[in-house]
C-alpha cells in the first residue's frame, strides 16, 4: 500500500505536526508514506516538495493570490487559485490520498474532485465544510450556504463565501 499525505507545510502548525505522526507512524508499520508539501523543511526523503524551481514562485504566487481575493483575511483560504496537485497525485501510483490542512493557496478545491484514488481527509480546522472560515467562531452560516461572511465584512447573500461553500458542496 503507498499512501500520500497532502498538507501546507511540512513542519509548521498543529496539522503538520499531526500529518508527519500519522506519516511517521505508517512508516514504521511497514507502509509506503509520502508527504507533499510546499516546501521541505528537513532531509526527509519521504517527504517531497512541490517548490522546485517553477512551483516556488507558483506556490508564492498562489498564496498572494488567494490573499488578494480574500482580502488577505488571515483565518479564510479561498482554494479557488489552480494548483494542479491532482496531476502529481495521479501519475504515480498511490493507494490513498490522505489530505490534511489545504489552506493558503495550496490546493484548488477543483483539484479534490479530479483526483483519482481514494480520499481520507483529516479535518485538523473548519475549512473543509465553510465558505473559506478556517474556524467559524460564533457563525453558523456554513451550515447552510455561507453568504453575508461576518470575517470578509459582506453583507450580500452572495458573496465569496457563499461561491465558495456551493463549490466545495459540488
Amino acid at each position: 500500500m503507498k499512501v500520500l499525505h497532502l498538507n501546507k507545510h511540512e513542519n509548521i502548525g498543529g496539522a503538520a505536526v499531526a500529518t508527519k505522526r500519522v506519516h511517521e507512524g505508517l512508516l514504521e508499520m511497514g507502509i509506503d508514506s509520502e508527504m507533499l508539501v510546499e516546501r521541505t523543511a528537513t532531509d526527509d526523503s519521504t517527504a517531497r516538495s512541490r517548490s522546485r524551481l517553477p512551483n516556488k514562485i507558483s506556490s508564492i504566487a498562489r498564496f498572494a493570490i488567494d490573499k488578494i481575493i480574500s482580502r488577505n483575511v488571515n483565518s479564510f483560504s479561498t482554494g479557488l487559485v489552480l494548483s494542479r496537485v491532482h496531476q502529481h497525485i495521479n501519475t504515480n501510483e498511490y493507494d490513498i490520498s490522505h489530505l490534511h490542512w489545504l489552506g493558503d493557496g495550496y490546493l484548488d478545491i477543483g483539484d479534490i474532485a479530479k483526483i483519482e484514488t481514494p480520499l481520507v481527509w483529516t479535518l485538523h480546522d473548519m475549512w473543509p465544510i465553510t465558505g473559506g472560515c478556517h474556524y467559524s467562531d460564533s457563525c453558523d452560516r456554513y451550515q447552510n450556504n455561507c453568504g453575508n461572511c461576518p470575517v470578509l465584512g459582506s453583507s450580500s447573500s452572495d458573496d465569496l463565501s457563499s461561491y465558495i461553500h456551493s463549490k466545495k458542496s459540488r
